[in-house]
């Protein structure tokens, strides 16, 4: 049994953009009371989510500040996608996706890996990764859905 938790945020101000309540402290408290409960041989059943919503949540400083929080409340486990009317915009016009977003992906990439995060890629990062071939160099999860 696991638990995705989605954050898509790290500051209080971006939560509530995208969530439109205001519950950011509540959000990481329960995370870190799910956290403590994991067993010690296995610290990857409790992640968080990042849904990457271009123009609201796509900064480097957000993204750093949700890995911060992840590490002081003990996750290990963490979800990246990008947000899916968005995704299912640029395949359906075969437009290019903006060049801030393929370096933001890159970016959560490495870092995922210089923290020592397991990164699990929904869907529509997988993508992103595979399109512009960003490299990995680590293990990740993949989880695919049936669109």
């Amino acid at each position: 049994l696991s638990v995705c938790l989605s954050a898509d945020a790290g500051s209080s101000e971006i939560f509530y953009k995208v969530k439109r309540v205001n519950k950011f402290d509540k959000f990481w408290q329960n995370a870190e009371k799910y956290a403590q409960a994991q067993p010690e041989n296995n610290k990857t059943l409790v992640e968080t989510k990042f849904i990457l919503i271009p123009e609201v949540n796509t900064s480097k400083e957000e993204i750093e500040k949700w890995f911060s929080l992840n590490l002081a409340y003990g996750i290990k486990s963490i979800v990246i996608d990008i947000e899916n009317e968005f995704c299912m915009e640029l395949r359906k016009t075969d437009a290019e996706t903006p060049a801030y977003l393929v370096e933001l992906a890159r970016y959560i990439v490495q870092r995922a890996k210089e923290l020592d995060f397991n990164l699990v890629d929904y869907n529509n990062f997988r993508y992103l990764i595979e399109k512009y071939k960003i490299i990995l160099n680590y293990v990740i999860t993949m989880i695919w859905y049936l669109q």
